[in-house]
């Protein structure tokens, strides 16, 4: 199928909605004033009846002068979104959970990945969202707001410079990076905050917020925008991916199964990758390491009910079993030492 059939295919059905970047960045609300007004990040959208900078400017956040970030968690009709500057703008994109497309790049697929766009003046941007419960953050700075944001994160410049030529050359670019699964975990835990019912806590989300939006340059910076459409070996190793998402986040992973259904792939192909990789099981491998951190728990003065709760173990004798088959002593008897 040809690439303006796709976009016919995406386009049929939805409404429109056009955003002006250069209005946003400027209309977007500091620390100061969300704690005023109070962000309403999972408000349903309504193409219909709102006003859409209204909408998008209830989940902003100024960053610096001329950086804005966009996070939303809710559920979004089939819409498309337009978006268009009165100058150069770069976007940072993370979307989960709902599909979304970008239309003006051969119908790219930005699903849990990091999209990179820069949209130079008089050049626009369209993002088709398919019908669903969207998680996105978007990154929007103009040149100003690129140098404050490389200034404030203690980043280096270059790789934003070679961003700046390639748009100046192009006049509309695109790339992705994968990411690795600790940002994903981040990026989830900045969704929690934000999509709880009652009023969320505006410090821990723009800590939250802040924290994200470095590592996000810090993952740009190192793979470079000009190997931006290669994979590196840490990104592309299934294998290495899910063992640092274990070693990091030994709590959250209790089988196989969940950790492949995180990765998008088969827990076969997993298990298989893993195997071949470290010449042990993965099932195994995420065994010992739950059990190494329910030392380090038991270690900082922790309960057995609570270590027990925090490993997802059903019942507090499996987890009892389970860390005496392991040590060789009950974490009673690990408590005494």
């Amino acid at each position: 199928m040809k690439n303006r059939e796709m976009i016919a295919q995406k386009i049929r059905g939805k409404q429109v909605v056009n955003y002006n970047l250069s209005r946003f960045v400027s209309s977007a609300p500091d620390l100061e004033q969300c704690l005023e007004r109070q962000p309403k990040f999972d408000v349903p959208f309504n193409a219909d009846k709102i006003d859409h900078y209204l909408h998008s400017l209830d989940r902003s956040l100024k960053l610096v002068p001329g950086a804005a970030v966009y996070v939303c968690h809710e559920k979004l009709p089939a819409v498309i979104t337009e978006k268009f500057a009165d100058e150069n703008y770069y976007l940072i994109q993370y979307a989960h959970l709902c599909n979304a497309y970008n239309l003006s790049y051969k119908n790219r697929n930005l699903r849990t990945k990091l999209s990179i766009s820069g949209l130079s003046k008089g050049t626009s941007e369209l993002i088709s969202y398919d019908e669903g419960l969207l998680k996105n953050m978007i990154i929007i700075m103009n040149d100003e707001g690129l140098t404050n944001l490389c200034q404030l994160t203690n980043r280096g410049k270059a790789p934003f410079n070679e961003l700046k030529k390639q748009l100046l050359r192009e006049k509309y670019l695109f790339m992705q990076l994968d990411t690795p699964l600790t940002l994903r975990a981040k990026f989830d835990d900045l969704m929690k905050l934000v999509s709880q019912n009652n009023r969320p806590n505006i410090l821990a989300v723009s800590a939250n917020l802040f924290g994200l939006v470095s590592e996000i340059i810090e993952i740009i910076e190192t793979h470079g925008i000009k190997n931006a459409k290669v994979q590196l070996s840490r990104q592309h190793n299934l294998a290495q991916n899910a063992k640092s998402f274990i070693d990091d986040y030994a709590n959250m992973v209790t089988n196989a199964q969940q950790l492949s259904e995180m990765l998008n792939t088969s827990v076969s192909t997993l298990q298989r990758q893993f195997k071949l990789a470290y010449n042990e099981s993965i099932g195994q491998y995420i065994k010992d390491q739950r059990l190494k951190a329910a030392s380090k728990f038991l270690d900082q003065e922790m309960s057995i009910e609570e270590v027990s709760e925090l490993l997802g173990y059903s019942y507090r004798s499996a987890f009892e079993r389970a860390f005496k088959n392991y040590y060789g002593y009950s974490p009673g008897n690990h408590k005494k030492k």
